[in-house]
């Protein structure tokens, strides 16, 4: 294994068609400069769909052609190999997470593999099915794995055990949907789960050792203040501890959670300062504290 540049501190910028960019200067001002990182410097393919920085240095990259590692001069490349054990077992990579163990965990669209550092081979994890949407990690380890067609994998950390939560007719604490869409944990350490059909879900941790519960945030017409649209693509979490919640066909909703409702934020025709669009599929904090 080659020796990692850091890259801290850096922006990294992923296209859907240009591959990976980095900025020469560190905070990307008007002035900044771009190198591109893209097939022509080695990367597997251009659409790139995830990228991780682990805590060795290294920059992780998914795409659909496999697994891209960038060590700061060359480019690593893992793809599936059906006559090699131990390869990729599928080349279209949909989620990363390195764990306080510094294992890496990498979601593809038929589950969920973990790669082995020493050997740099990927063993599948027989307890999570589906595409991945993605990963977060309680303090104490425990890790929250969306699926979709499945719901969210519960992989208990004193014994590595998968718990399949999904929805459960008559249950109105079991998770809403088959269709997780994205996870987040944010500051006061509260789990949120976007979907693509039910809303967003917040998973109430209750009491050691209760049932693991959810409260559920939906569309409701006859109420101003609910989430504008169930269909949500993004999540993020401002300076004052709002969620900002991404939807594909009602603009961004912003979550107060102390209070449980809704402000949104919606295109209108006639006024060009407003979002060009409801259909948001992403929503991101700056370093600044703007979203």
């Amino acid at each position: 294994m080659g020796r990692a540049r850091r890259t801290t501190g850096r922006i990294i910028l992923a296209s859907l068609t240009l591959g990976a960019s980095v900025p020469a200067s560190l905070y990307g001002g008007p002035g900044a400069t771009f190198a591109r990182l893209t097939v022509e410097q080695g990367l597997s393919q251009n659409t790139v769909q995830v990228i991780l920085q682990d805590a060795t240095g290294f920059l992780w990259f998914g795409t659909e052609e496999g697994r891209n590692r960038y060590e700061g001069y060359a480019v690593r490349v893992f793809k599936h190999d059906p006559a090699r054990p131990g390869s990729l077992p599928s080349n279209t990579i949909t989620a990363l997470h390195a764990d306080q163990a510094g294992r890496l965990w990498v979601g593809t669209e038929s589950g969920l593999s973990l790669f082995d550092r020493r050997s740099e081979t990927f063993s599948v994890v027989p307890g999570v099915k589906g595409r991945v949407t993605g990963l977060v990690e309680e303090p104490d380890g425990t890790l929250w794995i969306g699926a979709e067609g499945y719901g969210v994998f519960e992989r208990l950390a004193p014994t590595g055990e998968f718990v399949l939560h999904q929805n459960i007719t008559g249950d109105p604490g079991s998770f809403a949907s088959y269709l997780p869409s994205m996870l987040l944990r944010d500051r006061q350490g509260r789990i949120w789960i976007g979907t693509r059909n039910a809303g967003l879900e917040r998973l109430d941790l209750g009491a050691a050792g209760s049932a693991r519960r959810f409260v559920h945030y939906a569309h409701d017409p006859q109420n101003p203040r609910s989430l504008a649209h169930n269909e949500v693509w993004g999540l993020a979490e401002d300076a004052t501890g709002r969620l900002w919640v991404a939807t594909y066909g009602g603009g961004v909703s912003i979550l107060d959670p102390d209070t449980g409702a809704f402000s949104h934020q919606r295109h209108r025709p006639d006024d060009r300062k407003t979002l060009p669009t409801d259909l948001v599929t992403a929503v991101f904090r700056e370093r600044s504290g703007a979203m």
